[in-house]
Protein backbone atom coordinates (compact mmCIF):
# COMPACT_ATOMS: atom_id res chain seq x y z
CA UNK A 1 0.00 0.00 0.00
CA UNK A 2 2.01 3.02 -1.26
CA UNK A 3 1.09 6.71 -1.14
CA UNK A 4 -0.09 6.79 -4.77
CA UNK A 5 -2.38 3.81 -4.11
CA UNK A 6 -3.91 5.57 -1.07
CA UNK A 7 -4.54 8.80 -2.98
CA UNK A 8 -6.18 6.92 -5.85
CA UNK A 9 -8.36 4.90 -3.49
CA UNK A 10 -9.50 7.98 -1.58
CA UNK A 11 -10.55 9.62 -4.84
CA UNK A 12 -12.59 6.50 -5.60
CA UNK A 13 -14.20 6.59 -2.14
CA UNK A 14 -14.98 10.29 -2.48
CA UNK A 15 -16.70 9.64 -5.83
CA UNK A 16 -18.72 6.77 -4.32
CA UNK A 17 -20.08 8.67 -1.34
CA UNK A 18 -20.82 11.82 -3.34
CA UNK A 19 -23.00 9.77 -5.69
CA UNK A 20 -25.38 8.89 -2.81
CA UNK A 21 -28.70 10.71 -3.10
CA UNK A 22 -28.98 13.14 -0.17
CA UNK A 23 -32.75 13.49 -0.60
CA UNK A 24 -33.42 9.98 0.72
CA UNK A 25 -34.82 9.38 4.23
CA UNK A 26 -32.07 9.50 6.87
CA UNK A 27 -32.27 5.79 7.75
CA UNK A 28 -31.98 4.82 4.05
CA UNK A 29 -29.13 7.26 3.45
CA UNK A 30 -27.22 6.02 6.52
CA UNK A 31 -27.60 2.38 5.53
CA UNK A 32 -26.30 3.02 1.99
CA UNK A 33 -23.42 5.14 3.30
CA UNK A 34 -22.49 2.46 5.86
CA UNK A 35 -22.62 -0.31 3.26
CA UNK A 36 -20.47 1.60 0.75
CA UNK A 37 -17.92 2.50 3.45
CA UNK A 38 -17.74 -1.07 4.78
CA UNK A 39 -17.28 -2.53 1.30
CA UNK A 40 -14.55 0.03 0.57
CA UNK A 41 -12.65 -0.76 3.78
CA UNK A 42 -12.92 -4.52 3.19
CA UNK A 43 -11.36 -4.11 -0.24
CA UNK A 44 -8.34 -2.24 1.16
CA UNK A 45 -7.53 -3.75 4.55
CA UNK A 46 -6.91 -7.37 5.48
CA UNK A 47 -9.63 -7.68 8.11
CA UNK A 48 -11.49 -10.44 9.90
CA UNK A 49 -14.88 -8.75 10.10
CA UNK A 50 -16.66 -5.42 10.43
CA UNK A 51 -19.53 -4.72 12.79
CA UNK A 52 -21.64 -1.66 13.47
CA UNK A 53 -21.56 -0.60 17.07
CA UNK A 54 -24.31 1.59 18.52
CA UNK A 55 -23.70 3.15 21.91
CA UNK A 56 -26.57 4.71 23.87
CA UNK A 57 -25.98 5.72 27.49
CA UNK A 58 -24.32 2.68 29.11
CA UNK A 59 -25.41 0.14 26.50
CA UNK A 60 -23.60 -1.09 23.39
CA UNK A 61 -25.64 -2.83 20.66
CA UNK A 62 -23.71 -4.70 18.00
CA UNK A 63 -25.22 -4.91 14.50
CA UNK A 64 -24.20 -6.86 11.44
CA UNK A 65 -23.63 -5.13 8.12
CA UNK A 66 -27.38 -5.21 7.33
CA UNK A 67 -27.93 -3.14 10.50
CA UNK A 68 -29.67 -6.05 12.24
CA UNK A 69 -28.85 -6.14 16.00
CA UNK A 70 -27.52 -9.41 17.36
CA UNK A 71 -25.78 -8.57 20.68
CA UNK A 72 -26.61 -6.13 23.45
CA UNK A 73 -23.87 -5.41 25.97
CA UNK A 74 -24.13 -3.42 29.19
CA UNK A 75 -20.96 -1.37 29.66
CA UNK A 76 -21.06 -2.09 33.40
CA UNK A 77 -20.81 -5.81 32.66
CA UNK A 78 -18.13 -6.11 30.00
CA UNK A 79 -16.73 -9.44 31.19
CA UNK A 80 -19.28 -11.55 29.30
CA UNK A 81 -17.91 -14.79 27.91
CA UNK A 82 -20.73 -15.69 25.50
CA UNK A 83 -19.57 -13.39 22.69
CA UNK A 84 -17.56 -14.65 19.69
CA UNK A 85 -14.77 -12.31 20.82
CA UNK A 86 -13.34 -11.33 24.18
CA UNK A 87 -14.08 -8.13 26.09
CA UNK A 88 -11.54 -6.48 28.30
CA UNK A 89 -12.70 -4.32 31.19
CA UNK A 90 -12.46 -0.72 30.02
CA UNK A 91 -14.37 2.48 30.70
CA UNK A 92 -15.92 4.08 27.61
CA UNK A 93 -14.66 7.68 27.47
CA UNK A 94 -16.08 10.49 25.36
CA UNK A 95 -16.32 10.23 21.58
CA UNK A 96 -12.88 11.66 20.78
CA UNK A 97 -11.02 9.36 23.21
CA UNK A 98 -12.94 6.18 22.52
CA UNK A 99 -10.98 2.93 22.85
CA UNK A 100 -12.77 -0.21 21.86
CA UNK A 101 -12.87 -2.87 24.63
CA UNK A 102 -13.43 -5.69 22.14
CA UNK A 103 -10.89 -8.18 20.84
CA UNK A 104 -11.37 -10.89 18.24
CA UNK A 105 -11.45 -14.51 19.31
CA UNK A 106 -7.72 -14.87 18.66
CA UNK A 107 -6.92 -11.85 20.78
CA UNK A 108 -6.48 -9.48 17.83
CA UNK A 109 -7.58 -5.91 18.55
CA UNK A 110 -10.55 -4.08 17.05
CA UNK A 111 -10.28 -0.60 15.56
CA UNK A 112 -13.27 1.72 15.90
CA UNK A 113 -14.14 4.59 13.56
CA UNK A 114 -16.78 7.09 14.76
CA UNK A 115 -19.55 7.27 12.20
CA UNK A 116 -22.29 9.60 13.40
CA UNK A 117 -24.40 10.78 16.28
CA UNK A 118 -28.10 10.05 15.83
CA UNK A 119 -31.18 12.05 16.79
CA UNK A 120 -31.79 9.83 19.86
CA UNK A 121 -28.35 10.76 21.22
CA UNK A 122 -26.74 7.43 20.38
CA UNK A 123 -23.33 7.11 18.70
CA UNK A 124 -22.62 4.86 15.72
CA UNK A 125 -19.18 3.28 15.23
CA UNK A 126 -17.66 1.06 12.62
CA UNK A 127 -15.89 -1.72 14.53
CA UNK A 128 -13.14 -3.35 12.46
CA UNK A 129 -11.78 -6.68 13.68
CA UNK A 130 -8.22 -7.10 12.43
CA UNK A 131 -6.51 -10.30 11.31
CA UNK A 132 -3.19 -9.13 12.73
CA UNK A 133 -2.02 -7.50 15.94
CA UNK A 134 -1.76 -3.99 14.59
CA UNK A 135 -1.79 -1.63 11.62
CA UNK A 136 1.09 -0.25 9.57
CA UNK A 137 1.69 3.50 9.44
CA UNK A 138 0.03 3.71 6.02
CA UNK A 139 -2.94 1.67 7.24
CA UNK A 140 -3.28 4.02 10.20
CA UNK A 141 -3.22 6.96 7.77
CA UNK A 142 -5.90 5.18 5.71
CA UNK A 143 -8.12 4.71 8.80
CA UNK A 144 -7.54 8.32 9.81
CA UNK A 145 -8.53 9.61 6.35
CA UNK A 146 -11.61 7.38 6.26
CA UNK A 147 -12.65 8.76 9.64
CA UNK A 148 -12.07 12.33 8.39
CA UNK A 149 -14.10 11.71 5.21
CA UNK A 150 -16.98 10.21 7.20
CA UNK A 151 -17.00 13.15 9.60
CA UNK A 152 -16.90 15.71 6.77
CA UNK A 153 -19.57 14.00 4.70
CA UNK A 154 -21.94 13.46 7.64
CA UNK A 155 -21.58 17.18 8.51
CA UNK A 156 -22.28 18.02 4.86
CA UNK A 157 -25.32 15.74 4.89
CA UNK A 158 -26.62 17.23 8.17
CA UNK A 159 -26.25 20.80 6.89
CA UNK A 160 -28.11 19.90 3.69
CA UNK A 161 -30.87 18.22 5.69
CA UNK A 162 -31.23 21.43 7.74
CA UNK A 163 -31.50 23.44 4.51
CA UNK A 164 -34.14 21.01 3.21
CA UNK A 165 -36.08 21.27 6.48
CA UNK A 166 -35.99 25.06 6.30
CA UNK A 167 -37.19 24.93 2.68
CA UNK A 168 -39.91 22.48 3.72
CA UNK A 169 -41.05 24.85 6.49
CA UNK A 170 -41.24 27.69 3.94
CA UNK A 171 -43.28 25.52 1.59
CA UNK A 172 -45.52 24.49 4.49
CA UNK A 173 -46.20 28.16 5.31
CA UNK A 174 -46.98 28.92 1.64
CA UNK A 175 -49.19 25.83 1.51
CA UNK A 176 -51.16 26.97 4.57
CA UNK A 177 -51.58 30.42 3.01
CA UNK A 178 -52.87 28.77 -0.18
CA UNK A 179 -55.38 26.68 1.80
CA UNK A 180 -56.55 29.87 3.55
CA UNK A 181 -56.98 31.54 0.15
CA UNK A 182 -58.96 28.59 -1.22
CA UNK A 183 -61.11 28.46 1.92
CA UNK A 184 -62.03 32.14 1.86
CA UNK A 185 -60.92 34.18 -1.13
CA UNK A 186 -61.87 31.65 -3.83
CA UNK A 187 -64.70 29.69 -2.25
CA UNK A 188 -66.62 32.80 -1.15
CA UNK A 189 -67.37 34.15 -4.67
CA UNK A 190 -68.31 30.65 -5.87
CA UNK A 191 -70.76 30.38 -2.98
CA UNK A 192 -72.15 33.80 -3.93
CA UNK A 193 -72.66 32.70 -7.57
CA UNK A 194 -74.51 29.60 -6.39
CA UNK A 195 -76.68 31.69 -4.08
CA UNK A 196 -77.60 34.36 -6.62
CA UNK A 197 -78.33 31.88 -9.44
CA UNK A 198 -80.54 29.94 -7.04
CA UNK A 199 -82.47 33.14 -6.21
CA UNK A 200 -82.90 33.98 -9.89
CA UNK A 201 -84.08 30.45 -10.66
CA UNK A 202 -86.65 30.77 -7.89
CA UNK A 203 -88.10 33.92 -9.52
CA UNK A 204 -90.79 33.72 -12.16
CA UNK A 205 -88.86 33.88 -15.45
CA UNK A 206 -91.80 33.00 -17.69
CA UNK A 207 -91.26 36.08 -19.85
CA UNK A 208 -87.57 35.41 -20.42
CA UNK A 209 -86.22 33.65 -23.50
CA UNK A 210 -85.52 29.94 -23.08
CA UNK A 211 -81.82 30.63 -23.70
CA UNK A 212 -81.66 32.67 -20.47
CA UNK A 213 -82.94 29.68 -18.47
CA UNK A 214 -80.46 27.45 -20.27
CA UNK A 215 -77.49 29.71 -19.46
CA UNK A 216 -78.58 30.11 -15.85
CA UNK A 217 -78.63 26.33 -15.45
CA UNK A 218 -75.17 26.15 -17.07
CA UNK A 219 -73.86 28.79 -14.65
CA UNK A 220 -75.36 26.99 -11.63
CA UNK A 221 -74.04 23.59 -12.72
CA UNK A 222 -70.49 24.82 -13.38
CA UNK A 223 -70.38 26.83 -10.15
CA UNK A 224 -71.51 23.65 -8.36
CA UNK A 225 -68.65 21.70 -10.02
CA UNK A 226 -66.10 24.34 -8.96
CA UNK A 227 -67.50 24.22 -5.43
CA UNK A 228 -67.16 20.42 -5.37
CA UNK A 229 -63.57 20.61 -6.66
CA UNK A 230 -62.66 23.16 -3.98
CA UNK A 231 -64.29 21.04 -1.25
CA UNK A 232 -62.37 17.97 -2.39
CA UNK A 233 -59.06 19.84 -2.61
CA UNK A 234 -59.59 21.21 0.89
CA UNK A 235 -60.41 17.71 2.13
CA UNK A 236 -57.16 16.34 0.63
CA UNK A 237 -55.10 19.25 2.01
CA UNK A 238 -56.41 18.75 5.55
CA UNK A 239 -56.19 14.96 5.49
CA UNK A 240 -54.59 13.69 8.69
CA UNK A 241 -55.31 11.26 11.52
CA UNK A 242 -56.58 13.17 14.56
CA UNK A 243 -59.28 11.11 16.27
CA UNK A 244 -59.04 7.34 15.61
CA UNK A 245 -61.83 5.17 16.98
CA UNK A 246 -63.08 1.60 16.98
CA UNK A 247 -64.91 0.85 13.71
CA UNK A 248 -66.98 -2.21 12.84
CA UNK A 249 -66.41 -2.31 9.08
CA UNK A 250 -69.44 -4.50 8.40
CA UNK A 251 -71.69 -1.84 9.95
CA UNK A 252 -69.80 1.05 8.31
CA UNK A 253 -70.18 -0.47 4.82
CA UNK A 254 -73.94 -0.77 5.40
CA UNK A 255 -73.98 2.95 6.29
CA UNK A 256 -72.02 3.79 3.13
CA UNK A 257 -74.60 1.99 0.99
CA UNK A 258 -77.63 3.91 2.35
CA UNK A 259 -77.41 6.96 -0.01
CA UNK A 260 -77.10 4.59 -2.99
CA UNK A 261 -80.14 2.44 -2.13
CA UNK A 262 -82.34 3.98 -4.84
CA UNK A 263 -79.72 3.48 -7.56
CA UNK A 264 -79.03 -0.07 -6.34
CA UNK A 265 -82.78 -0.80 -6.49
CA UNK A 266 -83.22 0.76 -9.95
CA UNK A 267 -80.29 -1.21 -11.37
CA UNK A 268 -81.38 -4.37 -9.52
CA UNK A 269 -77.86 -4.81 -8.17
CA UNK A 270 -76.91 -7.52 -5.72
CA UNK A 271 -74.51 -6.40 -2.96
CA UNK A 272 -72.48 -9.08 -1.21
CA UNK A 273 -70.60 -8.08 1.97
CA UNK A 274 -68.40 -10.85 3.38
CA UNK A 275 -69.16 -11.65 7.02
CA UNK A 276 -65.48 -11.60 8.07
CA UNK A 277 -65.14 -7.80 7.81
CA UNK A 278 -62.78 -6.81 10.65
CA UNK A 279 -63.14 -4.25 13.41
CA UNK A 280 -60.35 -1.71 13.08
CA UNK A 281 -59.08 1.43 14.78
CA UNK A 282 -58.99 4.45 12.47
CA UNK A 283 -60.60 7.82 11.73
CA UNK A 284 -64.22 7.00 10.93
CA UNK A 285 -64.74 9.75 8.34
CA UNK A 286 -61.63 8.62 6.43
CA UNK A 287 -62.69 4.99 6.16
CA UNK A 288 -66.27 6.00 5.31
CA UNK A 289 -64.99 8.27 2.50
CA UNK A 290 -62.63 5.54 1.23
CA UNK A 291 -65.34 2.90 0.83
CA UNK A 292 -67.89 5.47 -0.37
CA UNK A 293 -65.74 6.68 -3.26
CA UNK A 294 -64.84 3.18 -4.48
CA UNK A 295 -68.36 1.73 -4.04
CA UNK A 296 -69.88 4.77 -5.80
CA UNK A 297 -67.74 4.01 -8.87
CA UNK A 298 -68.67 0.32 -8.78
CA UNK A 299 -72.40 1.12 -8.63
CA UNK A 300 -72.18 3.74 -11.38
CA UNK A 301 -70.39 1.43 -13.83
CA UNK A 302 -72.32 -1.73 -12.97
CA UNK A 303 -74.74 -3.21 -15.48
CA UNK A 304 -78.37 -3.82 -14.63
CA UNK A 305 -78.70 -6.99 -12.56
CA UNK A 306 -74.97 -6.94 -11.74
CA UNK A 307 -73.19 -7.86 -8.51
CA UNK A 308 -70.79 -5.99 -6.24
CA UNK A 309 -68.79 -7.93 -3.66
CA UNK A 310 -66.98 -6.31 -0.72
CA UNK A 311 -64.51 -8.82 0.71
CA UNK A 312 -61.63 -9.08 3.16
CA UNK A 313 -58.86 -11.70 3.00
CA UNK A 314 -55.50 -11.80 4.82
CA UNK A 315 -55.28 -8.07 5.48
CA UNK A 316 -56.47 -7.04 2.00
CA UNK A 317 -59.81 -5.37 1.19
CA UNK A 318 -61.46 -6.12 -2.16
CA UNK A 319 -64.33 -4.34 -3.95
CA UNK A 320 -65.31 -6.42 -6.98
CA UNK A 321 -67.90 -5.64 -9.65
CA UNK A 322 -68.90 -7.24 -12.95
CA UNK A 323 -69.55 -3.91 -14.67
CA UNK A 324 -68.20 -2.29 -17.82
CA UNK A 325 -64.53 -2.62 -16.82
CA UNK A 326 -61.58 -0.37 -17.70
CA UNK A 327 -59.26 -0.51 -20.70
CA UNK A 328 -55.68 -1.48 -19.86
CA UNK A 329 -54.37 1.84 -21.23
CA UNK A 330 -56.28 3.70 -18.49
CA UNK A 331 -55.71 1.29 -15.60
CA UNK A 332 -52.57 3.04 -14.29
CA UNK A 333 -54.24 6.45 -14.48
CA UNK A 334 -57.49 5.92 -12.58
CA UNK A 335 -55.94 6.96 -9.23
CA UNK A 336 -54.56 10.21 -10.70
CA UNK A 337 -56.26 13.47 -9.80
CA UNK A 338 -58.83 14.78 -12.32
CA UNK A 339 -58.58 11.65 -14.47
CA UNK A 340 -61.90 10.13 -15.53
CA UNK A 341 -62.99 7.89 -18.37
CA UNK A 342 -66.41 9.59 -18.30
CA UNK A 343 -67.50 12.98 -19.61
CA UNK A 344 -66.69 15.80 -17.18
CA UNK A 345 -69.70 17.71 -18.52
CA UNK A 346 -71.82 15.09 -16.74
CA UNK A 347 -70.29 16.04 -13.40
CA UNK A 348 -67.49 13.45 -13.25
CA UNK A 349 -64.58 15.25 -11.57
CA UNK A 350 -62.02 12.45 -11.48
CA UNK A 351 -61.16 13.06 -7.80
CA UNK A 352 -62.92 10.20 -5.99
CA UNK A 353 -60.32 7.47 -6.54
CA UNK A 354 -57.49 9.97 -6.01
CA UNK A 355 -58.92 10.73 -2.55
CA UNK A 356 -59.26 6.98 -1.92
CA UNK A 357 -55.57 6.56 -2.76
CA UNK A 358 -54.57 9.42 -0.43
CA UNK A 359 -56.53 7.88 2.46
CA UNK A 360 -54.96 4.46 1.85
CA UNK A 361 -51.47 6.05 1.79
CA UNK A 362 -52.25 7.96 4.98
CA UNK A 363 -52.68 4.57 6.68
CA UNK A 364 -49.48 3.19 5.16
CA UNK A 365 -51.16 1.05 2.50
CA UNK A 366 -51.31 0.55 -1.24
CA UNK A 367 -54.28 0.56 -3.60
CA UNK A 368 -54.39 -1.17 -6.99
CA UNK A 369 -56.89 -2.18 -9.66
CA UNK A 370 -57.42 -5.12 -11.97
CA UNK A 371 -59.94 -4.94 -14.78
CA UNK A 372 -61.13 -6.50 -17.98
CA UNK A 373 -63.34 -4.50 -20.36
CA UNK A 374 -66.88 -5.86 -20.39
CA UNK A 375 -66.28 -8.18 -17.41
CA UNK A 376 -65.71 -5.88 -14.47
CA UNK A 377 -63.16 -4.32 -12.11
CA UNK A 378 -61.52 -5.28 -8.82
CA UNK A 379 -60.05 -2.59 -6.60
CA UNK A 380 -58.03 -3.85 -3.66
CA UNK A 381 -56.07 -2.10 -0.92
CA UNK A 382 -54.34 -2.52 2.43
CA UNK A 383 -54.48 -0.39 5.59
CA UNK A 384 -51.44 -1.44 7.69
CA UNK A 385 -51.78 1.41 10.20
CA UNK A 386 -55.41 0.51 10.94
CA UNK A 387 -54.94 -1.84 13.86
CA UNK A 388 -57.31 -4.83 13.58
CA UNK A 389 -59.07 -5.32 16.91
Amino acid sequence: MDDFFLVRKFKEYNTIIKSIDLAQPENVFRKIFLTETINFIKNILDIDNIFICKKLNNTIILHNQELKPYYKINIDNLNQNSLPFSIKRLEIPHLENHKCPLHSEGGKPAVCIPFSRQSDGSELWLQIHLKKNGLTDRELIFISHISFHIDQFMNYYTSNIMKLKNSLNCLKNEYEQFIHAVSHDIKAPVTAILGFTSLINDENLSGCPESINHYLKRISFNAYLIDQILNNLLYIARLKITNPEKINLGELIQEVLVPFNMEIKNKKLKINISKNQPTIRAERLHIHKLFQNIIKNSIEYSKEGGMISIEYHDGVFYIIDNGTGINNEFLDKIFSIFFTTSNKKDGHLGIGLFIAKKIVELYGGEIKAQSEPGKGTTIYFTLPKCRVI
